[in-house]
């Protein structure tokens, strides 16, 4: 599996960010509502878990269909993330959603807005 190497903004879904998509976009608005209509799977570091409510991104990319929407609320997510599919992923504030690797040396890709 290849990892992700880009971001690109998906005009459907405001402040998204869509793995796998060629080109780069900055994104995010945190005055947007959130989460969006469209998302499906959710992804906090608190509250509760089930099929639709993950503690990280990469275990709602592991349950995500095709062309999934995942909404991530705020925090610091120390994963690797291997997208299985294209899906869509929006934050709730670009800024305040980190990503870091778990390893510490692999070069990390990240999406964000300039504000």
């Amino acid at each position: 599996m290849a990892p992700v190497t880009s971001c690109s903004r998906n005009a459907e879904v405001e402040g998204s960010v869509r793995l796998g998509a060629a080109g780069r976009q900055e994104v995010g608005d945190c005055a947007a509502p959130f989460p969006p209509p469209a998302a499906t799977l959710f992804v906090a570091l608190e509250g509760p878990t089930d099929a639709n409510h993950f503690r990280t991104i990469q275990g709602a990319l592991m349950a995500a269909p095709r062309d999934a929407v995942i909404a991530v609320e705020a925090g610091t997510y120390r994963e690797s993330l291997q997208p299985l599919r294209p899906v869509t992923v929006v934050v709730r504030c670009a800024r305040q959603v980190v990503l870091e690797s778990p390893g510490g040396n692999t070069p990390a890709s990240a999406c964000a807005a300039k504000r």
